[in-house]
Parts: C-alpha cells; structure tokens; sequence
C-alpha cells in the first residue's frame, strides 16, 4: 500500500491525520484506494510513505571518500550552507547505488517531522516498510529543471 498525507499537508501528524492511500497487487492498476487516519487503513503487509515534495530540498553534491560511520559529519559539512534549517535536525536520503566519488542528489528533510508520522503509522500497527519522495529532479547540474 502507497500512502502520503492527504493535501502532502507538512502538519504534524496525530492519530486522526488524513492519509490518502492506494493499493496495487501488482503496481499497474489501482485496486482499491481511500482516505483515512492511520488506524483506519487496510493492513499491509508492505507500506509505503511518499513524502510530500515541499517536505523535502534537494542537494546535488559529490560523495565524498570517507568511511562509512564519518558519512553522515561528512554531508552535514556539505549541506550546512545549503540548508534553511541546522544539519542535526536533518534527515539526509542518498539516491540508490551511491558511491563515493559519485556526483548525485541528496534529499533533506525535517527529521522530527519525518519521524512523528513514523511513529503515528507504528502506533497505528501501520509499520512503514519505505519512504520515498513524492517527486524527485532528474538530470545534472546545468540541465533545465525538471520533476519526476
């Protein structure tokens, strides 16, 4: 089941939070879908939270070469100035496939925002499986802008 925050509304999520969601058996068709609070959606066994677009900025940068337990000091170094919020309150996404190295789009949002509809869903015995962005841009630097 796919499901996002009716509106991609960026309010905090409570239990009675209005979540728009759809369900597809094979990722083609829409087989059933609906609005409703957390509790009241259909079990799942995988669920999906797309992230509203404003929830999220977008970060072309360079990987850089570090070990794995310094990559996070290490992009917060990077985004710092980037950012409208501070790095610590930031949740950071890689693109799939990342490499050290590798120029690529990094995506931040709110972590405390991120977090509070995780734990409404968990609450809600609506454990999400993944997240994924609403929309995310597409080509390099220089390329004129443009969402999938």
């Amino acid at each position: 089941m796919i499901l996002t925050p009716t509106d991609f509304s960026l309010r905090p999520a409570t239990p009675t939070s209005a979540l728009d969601w759809v369900r597809s058996s094979r990722g083609q068709v829409v087989d059933e879908h609906g609005t409703g609070s957390p509790s009241l959606l259909p079990a799942d066994n995988e669920l999906v939270l797309v992230l509203p677009p404003r929830a999220l900025s977008w970060h072309r940068v360079t990987l850089p070469k570090v070990a794995t337990g310094r990559l996070r000091a290490a992009l917060e170094g990077l985004l710092e100035e980037r950012l409208l919020e501070d790095t610590v309150s930031s949740h950071f996404a890689l693109e799939p496939g990342a490499r050290p190295g590798q120029t690529m789009w990094i995506a931040a949002c709110n972590k405390g925002w991120l977090r509070n509809w995780l734990q409404v869903l968990e609450a809600a015995g609506r454990p999400v499986t993944r997240i994924v962005p609403g929309c995310r841009p597409l080509g390099e630097p220089g390329d004129p802008p443009a969402l999938h």
